[in-house]
């Protein structure tokens, strides 16, 4: 996969990605453009205490640098929107490591994700009904 060493934050091994991708909790979704790899994401399903049901938490969502503001991180997560739904995850959520990293922000509450928290630190997709990635009011 050309490229996709840029997007990690360091070499993949290939017994780790194996064993990453054996437990069936895990999706990896990769955007590619020809043999190079552009975009990526990733995360775990978790069951909940509550309801019993699983919840999917996005650990983590990267760009290649040119190919930015291009619409390859919306089109990965309203995949996964659609996947998780179907999958019969309640929700999805995901946190961003910087407050101030406004792309994450923008990217999340296009796409409907809501905050919960102060700061915008947590961004979370609850179906109620609607289709996933349906952009619901701003709280």
């Amino acid at each position: 996969m050309l490229g996709a060493q840029d997007l990690f934050d360091g070499p993949l091994r290939l017994a780790s990605v194996r064993r990453y991708l054996e437990d069936r909790r895990n999706i990896v979704l990769v955007a590619c453009e020809g043999p190079r790899v552009i975009g990526f994401l990733r995360g775990t399903a978790l069951d909940q205490l509550e309801s019993g049901r699983r919840q999917f938490f996005l650990y983590e969502l990267a760009v290649a640098d040119d190919r930015r503001r291009q619409g390859v991180g919306r089109a990965l997560m309203e995949r996964l929107l659609v996947l998780s739904r179907r999958l019969g995850h309640e929700e999805v959520f995901v946190f961003t490591d910087d407050p101030k990293n406004r792309a994450a922000h923008r990217l999340y509450r296009s796409t409907g994700g809501r905050t919960e928290t102060r700061g915008e630190r947590m961004y979370v997709y609850r179906w109620n009904g609607r289709r996933p990635g349906g952009r619901p009011a701003r709280r």
